[in-house]
């Protein structure tokens, strides 16, 4: 019994975290300075071809501001909420940086630190 309340806690507490870690990112995220700045550090560096996926709200301040870089085109997605996703090799490859994606990354590297705090 004191072991099943003790998972239940443990899981309460870790959905209860995760759910502010969501709600934190879709908030960086949904900023368009800062996915502009992420933006520009994902695709520092690329050679060749790469497209940037944003929601449409952001499209022109990205377009502006990765002019400079080079070879990338910026599309709109309104599929990705928040965030923004890089495409490289015709879009073979694809690195994801929505509010989901990067919440549940954070999350997962998380939890066995929020193991030990709850064991």
């Amino acid at each position: 019994v004191a072991r099943d309340t003790i998972l239940r806690i443990e899981a309460s507490v870790t959905a209860l975290l995760e759910n502010l870690l969501a709600k934190n990112v879709d908030a960086a995220l949904a900023d368009g300075g800062n996915v502009a700045a992420l933006t520009l550090e994902a695709v520092k560096g690329l050679a060749g071809d790469a497209e940037v996926a944003v929601p449409a709200a952001l499209a022109a301040t990205l377009k502006a501001q990765l002019a400079a870089q080079g070879a990338i085109t910026v599309v709109t997605d309104d599929t990705l909420g928040t965030g923004f996703s890089v495409r490289l090799d015709d879009g073979r490859v694809e690195h994801t940086f929505t509010g989901d994606a990067v919440a549940a990354e954070l999350a997962k590297r998380l939890r066995p630190d929020l193991a030990k705090l709850l064991g």
